[in-house]
């Protein structure tokens, strides 16, 4: 087994970081959905009653285009960083209860890291399998923070993507709103 040096102080930061990253990623997932909706109901509703002219909302369509293409963009982000925190949660209560049984028993705790992430590489499509290995490769010679450290990045460039696709709405209907005149 490789001594890996502090543990239970990775295994703790590692919980915090992807927890709190996958309910700040589910935050923000609800408030883009939220955003581009709301954005798109009023668009439909200042065209309907004829505040604004249909020309003018083209000048602004691409605008609200790119919002949409990177709303998508952070809704699979959201997707990564929540099947992150979900097979961690997972992870997780597999690993303590093999522990508690291995302890019941009395006998050594064995663990063969390097033959678990084979296992779970195996079950994998070569994408996922290609995406996975590097993190698991850390996390067997002992950085068990890699994968935490990724989501919780994910969800940083989830939340430019919302802070960007705010903008762009913003001005896409300050466009239509103002250059109706």
């Amino acid at each position: 087994m490789i001594p890996v040096p502090h543990l239970h102080e990775q295994l703790l930061a590692a919980r915090l970081l992807i927890e709190s990253g996958g309910k700040t990623s589910r935050a923000l997932d609800a408030f883009a959905g939220w955003l581009l909706v709301g954005s798109a109901a009023f668009l439909a509703f200042l065209l309907a009653h004829q505040v604004i002219r249909l020309d003018v909302h083209s000048r602004s369509g691409w605008l609200l285009v790119i919002a949409a293409l990177g709303t998508v963009v952070q809704k699979y982000l959201a997707l990564l960083v929540a099947s992150i925190a979900e097979s961690y949660r997972i992870g997780r209560e597999a690993g303590d209860a093999y522990l508690a049984a291995q302890r019941a028993e009395g006998g050594p705790v064995e663990f063969n890291i390097t033959a678990y992430y084979a296992y779970v590489l195996a079950a994998l499509f070569p994408l996922q399998r290609r995406l996975a290995r590097p993190f698991l490769e850390k996390a067997a010679r002992g950085d068990f923070l890699a994968g935490a450290r990724f989501a919780l990045k994910l969800g940083e460039v989830q939340g430019m993507i919302v802070l960007i696709d705010a903008l762009l709405i913003i001005c896409a209907l300050a466009i239509c709103l103002f250059m109706n005149q």
